[in-house]
């Protein structure tokens, strides 16, 4: 009995379909909720409609990790925003230039090409910021009102890090001197008990359809626009093609309240 479950299993191993690393599809994530989910739809898709089987890597800590992660090939797929692009991986300063037209003046897909060998295969639709955000009835709308008031501030500890919190403290002659780190989730429990007064966040946040808060107006040029795209390495999607044009299917289809959703 055991030669012949041996011998049966032998079988069933030559007639099972066998796939190589080549042929799996590696579809890689940065540690956050929304990249999370943007990876995992695209996997349910490739998995669906395609013969390629799929493995996740969901928790690739930050940009610079998931870029570097495609560029050597350990994934053949991920989320990233144009903006962060811009700022942490083709390493321009942030100033107060309109950064619309230097998006468009630097080309950021030609430069990715060029200098990483990188595509963005398409674009999801809606755009992702920081904004920051105060109670619905905190007296003012709009950041620049907020210059001299003594005010408790809120922010992760990767947005304090970042380039843009010290572009946005600049820009608008803020005080940052009462500020405290913390978890995105207590940030938000925060502000509701009046611990905070303003807080940062993500434009896309589904906290913003739980709790009763308000987006503070902003300049619109002062950031770069923050373009959701899947990124694949270049010609990697001619190699691919029923890849692409399954999750290709995605292209401006994803609004920012449907992503908040």
């Amino acid at each position: 009995a055991l030669c012949g479950t041996f011998f049966l299993l032998v079988v069933l191993l030559f007639h099972l379909p066998s796939f190589s690393n080549k042929d799996r599809i590696m579809i890689g994530a940065k540690n956050n909720p929304e990249c999370q989910i943007l990876a995992e739809i695209m996997t349910q898709m490739v998995e669906r409609d395609t013969s390629y089987p799929v493995r996740n890597m969901l928790c690739l800590e930050g940009t610079y990790v998931a870029f570097h992660a495609l560029v050597s090939k350990s994934i053949d797929l991920y989320v990233d925003y144009t903006g962060t692009l811009l700022l942490t991986i083709l390493g321009e300063i942030p100033s107060k230039r309109t950064f619309s037209d230097l998006q468009k003046k630097l080309a950021i897909e030609e430069q990715l090409s060029e200098q990483f060998g990188i595509s963005i295969v398409f674009p999801f639709g809606f755009r992702n910021a920081y904004v920051l955000l105060a109670r619905e009835d905190f007296p003012q709308n709009h950041i620049r009102n907020l210059a001299g008031m003594p005010l408790r501030y809120g922010f992760d500890a990767e947005f304090i890090a970042r380039k843009e919190s010290q572009l946005l403290k600049d820009h608008y002659r803020l005080s940052f001197q009462d500020c405290r780190l913390m978890d995105t989730a207590l940030l938000y429990l925060s502000l509701q008990s009046s611990a905070l007064d303003v807080i940062s966040a993500n434009h896309t946040d589904g906290d913003i359809l739980r709790y009763p808060v308000k987006i503070l107006e902003g300049d619109p040029d002062l950031f770069p626009a923050y373009s959701a795209v899947c990124l694949a390495r270049k010609g990697w999607e001619v190699e691919h093609p029923e890849v692409v044009a399954t999750i290709g299917k995605l292209q401006n289809k994803i609004s920012v309240e449907k992503m908040r959703e």
